[in-house]
């Protein structure tokens, strides 16, 4: 009896498993900012930074005109949408920074950033749990 009750178990912790990786691996790899929206503002004009780039062993650079400025460590969290009877998660990245060159860049990292995939070459990373946030669009180098 405890057989029949594990199994289903086992299936959904599989599979939940096998969906963080694929977001975790959809992420990895160059990212090449082509805009930012949001804010009251608008549009943002991007200067500080050109490429975002994650790696497989969960660390993360920025670059501006090919020298590294920004990085450090990310990893990934799954958040149960806040949207009521909505029963999706979301997924966010949640950086800790080891080093910045350019204090005033545009990749601000305080904030974990939800995670959106539009297709295999297009990822937003919107500012999670701000008001009025940023979203940094990037397609894939």
């Amino acid at each position: 009896m405890k057989i029949i009750v594990i199994i289903p178990v086992l299936i959904v912790l599989a599979s939940s498993a096998c969906e963080d990786q694929e977001v975790y691996n959809d992420l990895q790899g160059r990212w090449k900012i082509t805009g930012i929206s949001g804010t009251i503002a608008g549009s943002q004009q991007v200067r500080n930074f050109d490429i975002v780039y994650f790696k497989q062993s969960n660390f993360y650079t920025v670059f501006f005109d090919g020298f590294a400025i920004q990085g450090g460590s990310y990893n990934l969290e799954k958040k149960k949408s806040e949207n009521p009877g909505d029963k999706t998660f979301e997924f966010r990245v949640r950086f800790s920074e080891s080093f910045n060159k350019d204090p005033y860049s545009n990749f601000y990292t305080e904030f974990p950033m939800i995670i959106s995939f539009d297709g295999n070459e297009t990822l937003t990373l919107s500012q999670a749990d701000v008001s009025d946030g940023l979203n940094y669009h990037f397609v894939r180098e």
